[in-house]
């Protein structure tokens, strides 16, 4: 018999290199499907219960919005609003916390609702881009 069958075959080691690779492939997967989850999550259809109807000031003071049970708003563009001197329009609200305006005008926003702020919310114009930040007007 020859030694070379009597001996016990030595492992074959992986190359550091590899091994520190393959650590940070797995690590980046791992972090982010972590991400990935955690971001769903956050931004998941979970049903937003934040109360709307009511009046809504703008903080600049320049327009308020008066959200109505039937799903209908009148916009003022000067303070305290007015039925007769008001912008009509309608309002969706969605589950996941998505209000969108749209004014007979043809103006269309929209805006996120929050419930961790659920007195505040701003107010995206479609068209431009702008924001009005709006909250609840006290009674």
């Amino acid at each position: 018999m020859s030694s070379k069958s009597l001996q016990p075959d030595k492992p074959k080691r992986i190359p550091l290199e590899l091994m520190v690779l393959g650590i940070c492939v797995l690590s980046i997967f791992f972090l982010n499907n972590f991400s990935l989850t955690r971001e769903t999550s956050l931004h998941s259809n979970a049903t937003v219960n934040v109360p709307i109807v009511g009046e809504w000031q703008a903080t600049d003071g320049h327009s308020s919005i008066v959200f109505r049970a039937d799903r209908t708003i009148g916009v003022s563009s000067a303070g305290r609003s007015e039925p007769a001197a008001s912008e009509p329009g309608a309002y969706t609200l969605g589950s996941n916390g998505t209000l969108r305006l749209a004014l007979d005008n043809g103006k269309n926003y929209w805006a996120t609702l929050l419930e961790a702020y659920p007195n505040r919310f701003d107010l995206i114009d479609a068209e431009t881009g702008g924001v009005t930040a709006f909250e609840r007007a006290t009674p």
